[in-house]
């Protein structure tokens, strides 16, 4: 016979990206406190294959979590940007900093140069509430900047 944790670990290990605690109650039929502590379990073993994605406090629901086995390439914090950014469409750094779990200096980075490589533009240029507005889509793999950064200086100063 199979333990409940083990139906539970099959469940989440066919999801990919976010699951919902409700999602899982509703698919095992589990009372909602017993799928909740096994979950808790995962993580507090340190279980890499789910954590909280966010906490009590936060902006957003707590009782969401995510499968923490990245596809290839996934774990790499651009590739993440790039997918919340395409996914979204218009976005605020605030936005992109929570669901691609980085930190602020590697979104603004990030933004700045697709920026320049014409991918994004700003509602407006500085200050609050700046929306980032995806322009150009290349498809799911995420653009290389520099080549084409390096083409436009050469350009503006030939």
């Amino acid at each position: 016979m199979t333990s409940r944790k083990q139906i539970i670990k099959d469940i989440i290990q066919k999801r990919r990206g976010f699951f919902s605690l409700d999602q899982i109650v509703e698919q095992t039929h589990y009372p909602r406190k017993v799928v909740l502590e096994i979950l808790d379990s995962f993580a507090m073993k340190g279980e890499r294959m789910v954590r909280e994605a966010m906490r009590k406090g936060t902006v957003g629901r707590p009782g969401i979590y995510r499968v923490n086995q990245p596809e290839e390439g996934e774990g790499i914090a651009l590739n993440r940007m790039w997918k919340v950014i395409r996914y979204k469409g218009r976005f605020e750094l605030p936005d992109l900093i929570k669901l691609a779990n980085v930190k602020r200096e590697t979104a603004r980075s990030f933004l700045k140069s697709l920026r320049k490589g014409g991918f994004i533009n700003p509602n407006k240029p500085t200050g609050r509430g700046v929306y980032w507005t995806l322009i150009k889509d290349p498809g799911p793999r995420r653009p290389y900047i520099g080549d084409q950064v390096c083409a436009k200086r050469k350009a503006q100063s030939a």
